[in-house]
């Protein structure tokens, strides 16, 4: 529980302190040389990844700029249905062939879950996302766009 509630703390000193902490190429380039010598030592291997992975993290999340598969998926966005199918694709092939290996279940349950997320993202979440209550019938992609959603049926 101290572990989590260091890396919690840390979170928050990242978010309380945002102001102040600047996010550049430089700092990511220091925080990786001295995370990755870090990571070897047992006693300083969890602060060092909590501290200067954050950083790291925060980084690539603030300062990195999107590349052609961010913005592909700025349109289409497979993430939660690829999260909810892989698991039970998973249990169904260690089920179903015994002895299979991790590598190829993962290898399996990956090139069936994301078709399966494209069609949830499709058939279920967009239309959901488009009909919820104060969306004014547009999707919100980030960074301020927004797509308007196509007329409802019946109304």
């Amino acid at each position: 529980m101290i572990r989590l509630t260091f890396v919690f703390a840390c979170g928050g000193a990242f978010r309380l302190f945002a102001d102040r902490i600047a996010y550049t190429g430089r700092g990511a380039a220091v925080a990786a040389l001295l995370l990755l010598p870090l990571m070897f030592s047992r006693p300083l291997a969890e602060p060092a990844f909590a501290i200067l992975g954050g950083y790291l993290i925060f980084w690539f999340a603030f300062a990195v700029r999107p590349n052609a598969l961010s913005r592909a998926t700025a349109q289409v966005d497979p993430s939660y249905g690829l999260y909810l199918y892989a698991w039970p694709l998973q249990n169904l092939l260690i089920a179903r062939i015994p002895g299979i290996s991790p590598w190829t279940v993962a290898g399996l349950a990956l090139a069936a879950a994301i078709p399966l997320g494209i069609l949830s993202w499709y058939l279920v979440e967009r239309p959901m996302l488009r009909d919820r209550p104060g969306s004014g019938g547009a999707i919100r992609l980030g960074a301020g766009e927004a797509v308007p959603a196509a007329p409802a049926l019946g109304r």
